[in-house]
């Protein structure tokens, strides 16, 4: 198959048979194998009407399968198409095809395809007749869902769109409306359920919306299915939620009547009746964290909706680089609720966006600008949220506002056992938790283990409520507790826990651990418990590379240690001080990691003490005691092997191995090496494994052999990267950037040190000021020398205040450095401008290397 067989460009759009790829002009795109197929036959026969049967036969051959399987393909390849999925044609009640232009191909596709056949004009629109609003203004941000909801209304007659309060169900429901009003020549109505306060109340009102007089003994649904005879009839039933048994009944009833009917409800919960197809409505797209420009950002949902109220309100506003990150943080606060955004774009005026956004932790008080046309329960966003909270029973209610104390997301798992009444019923709390996600006020996210979430909005009305009923205190507390028992188990599971596994299942708990620590550190009586949980959940801020937020917590939990603390508890939150603070002041990391091995001794817990001594003999050989460190690793070696802390004892031999390569010793570090990864192998811990792979590097560059070295430290940091260990990384590339520049290649030299640098400047210390060291290198190249030597400065003042000693790899750096400071300036010079550098901050010194290189770092 030659090139211009195997590609079809359509668009922005290029496929490849060959590759089963489909990519645009911004990357690949995403489409499964069906879907894949199914755009295929499409393509292959351009203009073609293929019938469900056709394209049942085609992309499923031999297989009997139902004809929903086709529409859900259908669903998953126009989203991927996103504007361009108008390009599928349905021709109601026949099938498909495609009608946008080939580019490219379209000879070959002739070729081989079935003869095309001519387009089948599309039914004449039918002028029916509607009660639906006038829209004012676009769609904005809800295009897919509308695509989506046309086909799925196309062939269910009954569809509910399904969501919490304020998400725009109403809006889509009409927008819906006036995009199938051609199919139903009987006519579109939207009726509106919110003003009723009796179910029963549903027929008559419907009856009055299609202006029908029904008389006294007359059965209504018979009345009004005789009335619309055989016209095929779109009703839109709007705020169905207050009136599920009698809206039930009557579309149930109705719906049996007659085939001509076709029903579209709106409703925080489903109807339940048969034949129902609900519609859960998400909110808006949100940007996500991290850099983008004002001009990708504007093309998420949320923001799109949000500028363009903003500029109804004030014609002079604009999205651009000065507000747009504030603006991203204001809709992903807001949850990407379109009539939450439309209120906070109302105080915008007034407030300017810094003054919205400093203010959104009042939002229940502050977005109170409704539109004056809207219902009562809209008119503010507390209206809104009180409105689908008095839907609840008061066993809902209770569990509702009670779900307030989690953070982020939480499990089933943590809802039943920390929100179960005094009597322990947990399965009344799933239940409860079951009806919430039903009534749109909990958010069921996916993944292997189910986890669930209050929206930000209805978590700080919960929160309101929880208060109200003086129950915040006693939950606080049984949430904080539990957590702790969880990162307990989560801690003592580490050692034999592949580190993936491990941090995918506490990871997604890091809002919950924060709020339960803030809540424990709050109070002196709460000591014991939040030097446990800051202890136990330690591991996972060095996992994630949140060192200076750790550090922040376990200084303020050690600041409660007294003479009535635990011992274990102590030692525990002393150690994982000493691991936190390891990469950037390790005299402080010592002196802790020395208190922890006190007490454990003390204790005669010999397995927690050699995981110490490991960490211990790392840092002692940074501050140029190596005789001290080899006794320290050999003893800790001693009391780890034969135990179950084999990540512990894999740190023993990976230190030994290091210091063993740091005094020439290299044979003897490629054993310990070796040795490192045979105890890793069992548990296939590929991070361990570029562990090595950086510490094989060091050894091919001590050697002389830079090339291998560079060869080594890429694959390192290509297999760090590919797992997700940042730390880990940043220490990987700074070495890479050593040899780099060892074999002058200063221009591979500035790419890698910029991934280096963002990843090491948070960190700081030993690591930032060897990445500092080469920046100031990378400098002196580009002939810059009076930067180069203010930097160099500022690092050789950070050794002699840390008490370090370089290793081999950032000594070479420094004698390359000063190879070309020294010929370049002036004695005098030299020391006015190191000088300079020795008085700047850690903070000074990064920026001003983040500035010299702006269009790397």
């Amino acid at each position: 198959m030659n090139g211009s067989e195997d590609e079809i460009r359509f668009g922005p759009f290029r496929l490849s048979r060959r590759k089963r790829s489909l990519t645009s002009e911004t990357g690949p795109v995403g489409l499964g194998t069906r879907a894949f197929d199914l755009l295929v036959i499409l393509l292959e026969r351009p203009g073609k009407l293929l019938s469900k049967l056709e394209l049942l036969d085609l992309v499923w051959p031999g297989v009997m399968v139902e004809e929903n399987n086709l529409h859900v393909q259908m669903v998953a390849l126009r989203r991927a198409l996103g504007a361009q999925q108008s390009w599928i044609q349905t021709v109601p009640g026949r099938g498909y095809r495609f009608i946008g232009d080939i580019e490219q191909g379209e000879a070959e596709l002739a070729a081989t395809a079935p003869p095309v056949v001519a387009p089948v004009p599309a039914p004449p629109a039918v002028t029916a007749a509607t009660n639906l609003p006038i829209e004012l203004d676009a769609l904005i941000g809800r295009e897919a869902e509308l695509a989506e909801l046309q086909e799925l209304a196309h062939h269910n007659r009954l569809l509910t769109i399904a969501g919490p309060g304020g998400i725009g169900k109403t809006r889509l429901a009409v927008a819906l409306g006036h995009a199938v009003r051609p199919r139903f020549p009987g006519g579109v109505q939207l009726i509106d359920l919110g003003p009723l306060a009796d179910g029963s109340l549903v027929e008559g009102t419907v009856a009055k919306a299609l202006g029908l007089q029904i008389g006294s003994g007359a059965e209504p649904v018979e009345a009004i299915a005789a009335a619309l005879g055989d016209r095929p009839t779109l009703l839109l039933l709007d705020n169905c939620e207050h009136l599920l048994g009698g809206v039930a009944n009557f579309v149930a009833r109705l719906l049996g009547r007659t085939a001509a009917v076709s029903v579209i409800s709106t409703s925080q919960e489903r109807l339940r009746v048969e034949g129902e197809i609900v519609y859960r409505l998400d909110p808006l797209a949100l940007p996500p964290q991290g850099a983008l420009d004002a001009g990708e950002m504007a093309r998420f949902g949320a923001v799109a909706l949000f500028v363009r109220r903003v500029e109804v309100a004030d014609r002079r506003f604009r999205i651009g680089q000065d507000n747009s990150a504030a603006i991203a943080e204001i809709c992903r606060r807001l949850d990407g609720i379109p009539l939450a955004l439309e209120m906070a774009a109302a105080r915008v005026p007034m407030l300017g966006i810094e003054g919205l956004r400093s203010r959104l932790g009042e939002r229940l008080r502050v977005l109170t600008l409704g539109a004056r046309t809207a219902a009562a329960r809209q008119r503010t966003l507390r209206d809104t949220v009180v409105w689908s909270c008095a839907l609840l029973d008061a066993d809902d209610r209770a569990v509702f506002r009670r779900l307030g104390v989690f953070a982020g997301g939480f499990s089933a798992q943590a809802a039943a056992e920390i929100l179960a009444s005094d009597d322990g019923d947990s399965w009344a709390v799933e239940d409860a938790l079951g009806r919430l996600i039903d009534k749109s006020l909990v958010v069921a996210e996916g993944g292997e283990i189910p986890r669930y979430r209050l929206l930000e909005t209805l978590r700080m009305f919960a929160i309101e409520q929880l208060l109200e009923h003086g129950e915040q205190a006693d939950f606080a507390a049984r949430h904080a507790v539990w957590y702790d028992r969880c990162f307990a188990r989560a801690y003592d599971a580490w050692e034999e826990t592949d580190d993936a596994v491990w941090i995918a299942a506490a990871a997604p708990e890091l809002d919950n651990l924060r709020a339960a620590l803030n809540w424990a550190l709050r109070a002196a009586d709460r000591a014991p418990l939040a030097i446990s949980l800051a202890g136990a959940a330690s591991l996972l801020w060095e996992k994630l590379s949140l060192f200076a937020e750790g550090r922040g917590y376990l200084e303020r939990a050690e600041a409660m240690i007294d003479d009535v603390t635990p011992p274990a508890l102590a030692a525990r939150l002393y150690r994982h001080s000493g691991s936190l603070w390891h990469p950037s002041d390790r005299p402080r990391a010592l002196a802790a990691l020395q208190r922890a091995a006190a007490i454990y001794r003390a204790l005669g817990d010999e397995e927690a003490l050699g995981s110490v001594l490991a960490l211990m003999g790392s840092i002692q050989s940074f501050l140029g005691a190596a005789d001290e460190a080899v006794r320290v690793l050999r003893d800790a070696r001693g009391l780890l092997e034969g135990s179950k802390r084999r990540k512990s004892l894999f740190n023993v031999l990976n230190n030994l191995g290091a210091l063993a390569c740091t005094t020439g010793e290299m044979a003897q570090a490629r054993d310990l090496f070796e040795e490192a990864m045979l105890i890793a192998r069992p548990w296939s811990a590929r991070d361990r494994e570029a562990t090595v792979l950086v510490n094989l590097a060091e050894i091919e560059f001590n050697l002389g052999r830079t090339e291998s070295a560079v060869n080594r430290g890429r694959k390192a940091a290509a297999l760090l990267r590919a797992i997700g260990q940042q730390a880990d990384l940043g220490w990987a590339l700074v070495n890479l950037t050593a040899y780099l520049l060892a074999s002058e290649r200063p221009d591979e030299a500035l790419e890698v040190w910029s991934e280096g640098f963002r990843l090491v400047r948070p960190v700081g210390g030993f690591i930032l000021r060897a990445g500092l060291e080469q920046a100031a290198l990378l400098a002196a190249g580009q002939g810059r020398l009076t930067d180069a030597a203010r930097l160099a400065g500022f690092v050789d003042a950070g050794y002699r205040n840390a008490g370090e000693t370089r290793q081999p790899t950032e000594q070479t750096v420094h004698d390359l450095l000063w190879g070309k400071l020294e010929p370049g300036l002036s004695p005098h010079e030299l020391a006015r401008l190191t000088r300079d550098g020795a008085g700047w901050t850690e903070a000074q010194a990064s920026a001003f290397a983040a500035g010299e290189f702006a269009a790397v770092a």
